[in-house]
């Protein structure tokens, strides 16, 4: 057994039976491990409640309270259900196998969140890892330990022998009383998180730096990491080559008022080609520019070329033209209605959604104008009929309801289209894109005139980050 491991089962092991500790694993893992042991027992209960209190009823309803369980809710899912408590966590299960054995990282994480304020274990978990992706991540680590076994590829996961051996054991185990605490905290060396402060940095900053792993840890190592290591880190991947970990890095330099990267990013933007590169990167580059004032003649310039791209690398349209329009709005207005009309008529739906929740979000005459003139052009897109709705003028609503035509089901068809999905979900799924315009059209509601054109506007005085950390 993986001496790393060994440490840890150890730890569980002392907890378990009221010993003093004799070992010292970090944290980190140790509680990763402690939440899997939970995690597989959540699993076998959700297992029994499907098969004891939901029996045929996938056939019923798909969704609804769970009998016999107060506050407790049920959704079923392809080949799986997912049950919401009272408190919101969240245990999803696919029927992989008889035992409920087989662990979906995704589904895991996403219970560490909802739960990550209730119990030790989790509150502790959280406090070291404290998104989902790192979560996920960290598996990886716990697998070279010989912890995890993969039999299907390296997605789902079992927990290996000496591991669900301690299950049962860890079922019993009550984490609400004081004693109990001491108990595990003590045997984790987890008391103060000074105490493995500088540690804990360490093996972050190692994963951030490490291409394989960065996407998913760089989130979670900006809020862990000082400024100058943060910095280093995004720097080493700008430096890099174009992939997820290039425009994550970027993505969160982006989010601080760090400034050094200016002349790495405006570089960067040379140095990456419009189709044959990943799009992500590119984007995250120039809204880093633009968001500092940095964007000189040549990468506004460098902009329009990307902006004009209509099938990126490994997609079939280009699923930042919306952004790209939404850029254009906030920092180059005599670009921007070209690109709005673009993204509102173009083939990729998260395109056409951001866009049109944006101008549903500012709501001036021109917003209107220009969703009526698209839907005119697609009456088909759901998206931007809904847009309409949400726009306070009742001609906006009549526009909608005039051009929009709505999808017709075949009844001989089995299954349904994404036409037909997406009409049916047109309110729901416009809920979180138009939240999160609105943060925008706060800056735009009075930048531009109620009957804008396309024409130059005067452009923003400041053009600090939108948040920062540091």
């Amino acid at each position: 057994m993986d001496r790393a491991l060994a440490d840890i089962i150890e730890a569980i092991d002392t907890a378990l039976e009221g010993r003093g500790p004799r070992t010292s694993p970090a944290p980190w893992f140790a509680w990763l491990t402690v939440a899997l042991l939970r995690q597989r027992a959540r699993q076998a209960w959700h297992r029994y409640i499907v098969d004891t209190h939901l029996r045929g009823q996938e056939q019923d309803e798909e969704s609804g309270d769970v009998p016999g369980l107060p506050g407790w809710t049920y959704n079923f899912h392809g080949s799986g259900c997912c049950l919401i408590g009272p408190d919101g966590e969240a245990i999803d299960v696919d029927r992989h196998d008889s035992e409920a054995r087989v662990i979906d990282p995704y589904f895991f994480a996403r219970r560490i969140r909802t739960v990550r304020s209730i119990a030790l274990p989790e509150i502790r978990l959280w406090r070291w890892m404290p998104t989902d992706a790192m979560i996920v991540a960290a598996l990886a680590e716990l697998r070279a330990m010989g912890a995890l076994v993969y039999p299907r590829g390296d997605h789902l996961f079992l927990l290996a022998e000496p591991l669900e051996a301690r299950v049962q054991a860890m079922t019993k185990c009550r984490f609400d009383d004081d004693l109990t605490r001491e108990i595990w905290l003590a045997a984790f060396h987890d008391r103060d998180a000074d105490d493995h402060a500088l540690a804990h940095r360490a093996w972050v900053r190692s994963r951030a730096m490490d291409t394989t792993h960065a996407y998913n840890v760089l989130d979670a190592a900006r809020d862990i990491l000082v400024p100058n290591e943060l910095t280093e880190v995004c720097l080493h991947h700008i430096a890099g080559p174009a992939g997820p970990a290039m425009g994550k890095a970027l993505a969160v330099l982006r989010e601080t008022i760090a400034s050094e990267g200016v002349a790495a990013v405006s570089s960067l933007v040379d140095r990456l080609s419009p189709t044959g590169d990943p799009p992500y990167p590119a984007h995250e580059a120039f809204a880093y520019l633009l968001e500092r004032g940095a964007a000189n003649a040549h990468v506004v310039d460098r902009f329009g070329t990307f902006a004009a791209v209509e099938k990126a690398r490994g997609f079939r349209g280009n699923p930042f033209l919306g952004r790209y329009a939404i850029l254009a709005l906030r920092f180059l207005p005599s670009r921007a209605m070209i690109l709005v009309r673009r993204a509102l008529r173009c083939n990729t739906p998260i395109c056409v959604t951001e866009v049109a929740a944006l101008l549903a979000a500012i709501d001036r005459p021109w917003c209107v104008r220009e969703l009526t003139s698209a839907l005119a052009d697609v009456p088909g897109a759901s998206a931007i009929a809904e847009a309409l709705r949400r726009c306070t003028g009742d001609l906006a609503k009549r526009h909608a309801a005039k051009l929009y035509a709505p999808p017709t089901h075949d009844p001989s068809r089995l299954g349904f289209t994404y036409e037909e999905v997406a009409d049916a979900n047109a309110r729901n799924w416009f809920e979180e894109p138009l939240r999160d315009a609105k943060r925008i059209a706060q800056e735009l509601l009075t930048r531009y005139p109620a009957t804008w054109d396309g024409g130059e506007v005067e452009p923003e005085s400041s053009t600090e980050p939108r948040s920062s950390r540091h």
